[in-house]
């Protein structure tokens, strides 16, 4: 999105089924990428409340997709313990 984004924000973060808003900015845009515990939900009520705040302009809305190199790396990163 392009603009204000913390209204947004403030309006995501305390929804019961969001469990993680993450904040990057770069070029002018800010992208918030929230995890949520019921994808049904989010997918019908997210885009109503990001095009609802005001002094942003919402750019791109989509699902995030992982590519395997990444979730393996993640899994590295945070060093996942294997018992025999």
């Amino acid at each position: 999105m392009k603009g204000a984004y913390r209204e947004t924000y403030e309006k995501i973060r305390k929804l019961p089924w969001v469990t993680n808003v993450r904040v990057v900015s770069a070029d002018s845009r800010t992208t918030l990428e929230v995890s949520v515990t019921d994808e049904a939900i989010a997918e019908e009520e997210l885009p109503k409340i990001a095009l609802l705040g005001k002094g942003s302009v919402v750019t791109e809305f989509g699902k995030k997709r992982f590519e395997l190199e990444d979730v393996f790396m993640e899994i590295v990163k945070e060093g996942v313990k294997v018992e025999p």
